[in-house]
């Protein structure tokens, strides 16, 4: 998981903390960053693999934003990759990869075509695997985990409000090039998306606020970048769940902050069909005036390495309330 933060940004910590996408039977990455504080336009990054967090190095490739950057890594390949608006009027996305966990990084490039936004983007990386019996795969079968999943590539999707109006527009990055920029249907929204990837079926979702409302709703991707299709739009926190800033998804465990004077850290659970549950206030949070996020830093396995795996531990993170610049973490365990 990749952790962004901007904290002068007054949608929060939404595009600052992203989700780990990565192979499923590897180890558990958490990786943190965010823009400098107030009109530094730099982009860090530190690193959380469960027993505390790195020193913050700058992100290289001479970036720079005035919203939150976004983040998304896979630890098949050891690549990081990090995208953002530009600073100020600049409203086109700009991206830089690294391959070998943040210790070098490329020269920032535009995202091609006519992608440009005024808000903060989301960005998620989907690993691709071929699905095959675990017979192939190590030689014997198994009753408990049928099935393995061969590594094929990396997909990253990029998704964001155009500038022009509300609506939702996404890209793909696949063996290094940009699909150009498509419309994401029924999507009108105000504030920065975020993604995930859906665990069981290796999807990009998207959460987002629509325009104009406090409601929350996911979508999932289908197909590819040339025949794209995309689910209908799912309520989150049927009932009384309602945010006024941004919603963050975690593989099905939605998190957001409380509408009016409800200012704590409020989650959901998705389902396999798609539907989420009535919202819950997450008791171990303190109170918060900015959005929070939320992300993954452990799997549990069943069947060994290539065996059933599914995300458990989560981690979710926000901005003291007030003039605190400070940012604190609960984690949860069996999510």
């Amino acid at each position: 998981m990749l952790v962004l933060a901007e904290l002068g940004d007054p949608t929060g910590l939404r595009a600052s903390f992203s989700n780990v996408d990565r192979d499923v039977r590897l180890g558990a990455l958490l990786e943190q960053g965010r823009k400098g504080r107030d009109t530094d336009p730099r982009i860090f990054i530190s690193a959380y693999a469960g027993n505390g967090w790195t020193a913050q190095q700058v992100v290289g490739g001479g970036g720079g934003t005035s919203t939150s950057p976004t983040v998304a890594c896979s630890t098949h390949d050891h690549v990081l990759m990090v995208a953002w608006k530009g600073i100020g009027n600049d409203t086109s996305l700009y991206y830089t990869t690294s391959n070998d966990w943040g210790a070098t990084w490329a020269s920032q490039q535009r995202v091609p075509g006519a992608a440009s936004t005024n808000i903060a983007p989301a960005l998620s990386i989907v690993p691709a695997y071929q699905r095959i019996p675990s017979s192939t795969a190590h030689g014997k079968s198994s009753t408990v985990a049928p099935y393995a999943w061969n590594w094929m590539s990396m997909q990253s999707y990029l998704v964001w409000k155009d500038v022009s109006d509300s609506g939702a527009h996404f890209s793909a990055f696949v063996d290094g090039v940009w699909s150009p920029p498509a419309s994401v249907p029924n999507v009108s929204l105000d504030t920065p998306p975020t993604m995930s990837v859906d665990t069981g079926m290796r999807e990009p979702i998207v959460v987002w606020k629509p325009a104009g409302t406090l409601d929350m709703y996911s979508t999932t991707f289908h197909g590819n970048a040339t025949n794209p299709s995309w689910t209908p739009a799912a309520r989150i926190g049927s009932g009384d769940g309602g945010t006024n800033t941004s919603p963050t998804v975690s593989s099905g465990f939605a998190v957001w902050k409380g509408w009016g004077s409800s200012d704590y850290v409020f989650y959901s659970q998705g389902t396999v069909g798609g539907t989420w549950g009535p919202q819950t206030q997450l008791t171990a949070s303190g109170r918060i005036d900015t959005a929070p996020t939320v992300g993954e830093y452990s799997y549990t396995c069943q069947g060994g390495g290539g065996g059933f795996c599914w995300k458990t531990d989560k981690l979710v993170v926000w901005k003291g309330a007030g003039s605190d610049q400070h940012l604190y973490y609960t984690r949860g365990y069996g999510a």
